[in-house]
């Protein structure tokens, strides 16, 4: 009886550590999290000289499909916890209505200076920005997997990178070097 009631503490302590958000370190720069695709529920950029990173107290990412579009949020501190930051892309795909369609997402890059394409920032909760993206400015989700526990369909692990070029103020800015790696079922909503 114990042997099964630890195993049972087991399941429910992996299957609750499957939200947090797991920082490993990249090789290169350490203040980046390494590019991963396990569902590590992390995210990092550099954003001119500062970091904007997950956190484990903030949910990292939420995705809205509504009327076309799709709005994927990355949510996180920037420059070491000074500052919240909410960085959103929002762009056309299909219908979405259940986390699983995030699958479509598989090997798909976006062209941010697309007209379709809109870049949103908000710093503080200081309201909405939109960023004009400029050339070579991307969203690519690298791949898109279906993750099964025991069996049963999980989540959906989305793990991509970004780059974007705008101007704020008239004065060239950049977010760079950027890479995601999330887990999403719960954090996906359909709003049709």
């Amino acid at each position: 009886m114990k042997k099964y009631l630890f195993l049972l503490l087991l399941f429910v302590s992996c299957s609750d550590d499957l939200d947090d958000t797991v920082f490993v370190p990249d090789p290169t720069d350490p203040l980046l999290p390494a590019y991963t695709e396990w569902g590590y529920n992390s995210f990092g950029a550099k954003y001119e000289r500062e970091y904007f990173l997950s956190v484990n107290w903030t949910v990292p990412c939420k995705i809205i499909y509504t009327e076309g579009l799709l709005h994927f949020s990355l949510i996180g501190d920037l420059g070491y916890g000074e500052r919240k930051m909410t960085l959103t892309f929002s762009f056309p795909v299909s219908k979405m209505t259940v986390y699983q369609d995030l699958l479509a997402l598989n090997n798909t890059t976006i062209d941010l200076t697309n007209a379709s394409c809109e870049v949103k920032i908000n710093k503080d909760h200081a309201g909405e920005n939109v960023l004009t993206a400029l050339e070579g400015s991307y969203l690519t989700f690298r791949r898109a997997q279906l993750l099964r526990v025991d069996e049963v369909e999980n989540r959906v692990i989305l793990s991509g990178t970004f780059n974007i070029k705008f101007f704020v103020n008239g004065r060239p800015e950049s977010i760079t070097s950027g890479r995601f790696d999330m887990g999403i079922n719960k954090d996906f909503y359909s709003h049709n």
